[in-house]
């Protein structure tokens, strides 16, 4: 069984999470706080809390700085549940930073949207519920125990033996035409890492990142203010442009990249039935980049749950163009996407999180 604790400062929505994760059968509410310092205090005095669900606009303390106390102090898994307003949505990227592991929005109106948010605080809850974080020097390194044990352990040695197809490359043998990203739970606080640690690049950078409509944009303006480049939200209709990071933005509609009129312009997919699970979709994005770039496409994937990307990535290997390099699990928050990935021998690079900048500018230097 698994134990949480819901904190918000309304009563209802208190009593409704509580009732959405204990129908499940498979998680108990040990502890319910209304505010931020209430929920820290209780966690304190109570070593049988796996997973914590965060509002983030509450009175006394709020969310985000609760979850700083939390992660400084006691880390625990945090979901926040956050309401898509301007206050809401940079306060949840904010704690994202802090260490919380996901994202849910919060209706306003509970009733309204019943089944959809029970399915998917009911999933991140167990899916999150097998994470130990550590703190460590203020360093947080999160490991998911729950795979530890059928994951592959990898080493350079094994990575790269003659048996694996695709090797690491001292330099490319074509420059690519896009750098892209594909991330998940955890992603924020690494592509924050990512983005601070890159030049500005003579060529375009795409991310996707799991994440609801409205703080996609907020990631990034997040991302602007610590990048080299300007980072945008993609905007339907514009034209692709070398030296800018595009955040591909959340919704109920793919985003793809494709050939108009001689330019190439972001817009929507026509035929949205591919990935209804994941909006927005590492592999539609990535499977639209490889089709206009004839696969020179360099791509990262960092970490997060699920197996968005492994089809993109076995799209893109069609091609002798691609390079991939894929987040190791000693550093992935959850090593669900990278190891998908790693398992079928289809990346070139297993990194740790802080290599991979340096590594990125090395191989553009090459080509």
């Amino acid at each position: 069984m698994i134990n949480a604790m819901v904190v918000d400062d309304s009563s209802f929505m208190r009593r409704a999470i509580k009732k959405i994760l204990e129908k499940s059968g498979k998680i108990k509410v040990i502890e319910m706080a209304n505010n931020g310092k209430d929920a820290f205090d209780k966690l304190m005095n109570n070593d049988e809390i796996d997973v914590i669900t965060m509002d983030v606009e509450m009175p006394i303390m709020d969310g985000l700085e609760a979850t700083k106390l939390i992660m400084d102090n006691k880390p625990r898994p945090i979901i926040i549940l956050s309401s898509v307003t301007q206050y809401g949505t940079e306060s949840a990227i904010k704690a994202l930073e802090y260490g919380a592991v996901d994202i849910i929005v919060k209706s306003g109106n509970l009733s309204l949207d019943m089944n959809k948010l029970s399915n998917e605080i009911v999933d991140k809850v167990i899916s999150v519920s097998g994470v130990t974080i550590k703190n460590n020097m203020r360093n947080l390194l999160i490991k998911n125990k729950i795979l530890e044990k059928s994951i592959k352990k990898y080493d350079s040695e094994f990575i790269y033996s003659k048996n694996i197809r695709y090797k690491k490359l001292e330099r490319m043998e074509k420059n690519p035409k896009v750098l892209f990203i594909g991330a998940s739970t955890g992603g924020p606080k690494v592509l924050k890492k990512l983005i601070m640690g890159l030049p500005k690049l003579n060529l375009p950078i795409i991310i996707t990142q799991h994440m609801p409509k409205g703080f996609t944009e907020s990631l990034a303006k997040t991302l602007n203010s610590v990048s080299a480049m300007d980072v945008k939200e993609i905007a339907i209709g514009e034209e692709l442009k070398s030296g800018i990071v595009y955040v591909v933005p959340g919704g109920t509609e793919h985003t793809i990249l494709e050939k108009k009129d001689g330019k190439l312009i972001f817009n929507l997919k026509s035929n949205n039935e591919e990935n209804k699970f994941y909006i927005p979709s590492v592999d539609v994005m990535l499977k639209s980049l490889v089709d206009i770039f004839n696969g020179r496409v360099f791509v990262i994937i960092l970490t997060g749950m699920g197996n968005d990307g492994l089809d993109g990535v076995k799209y893109l290997r069609k091609y002798k163009n691609g390079y991939v390099i894929v987040e190791s699990e000693e550093t992935a928050i959850i090593y669900g996407m990278p190891r998908v990935i790693a398992e079928e021998n289809l990346e070139n690079e297993i990194l740790e999180n802080d290599k991979i900048a340096d590594r990125v500018i090395k191989l553009l230097k090459t080509v």
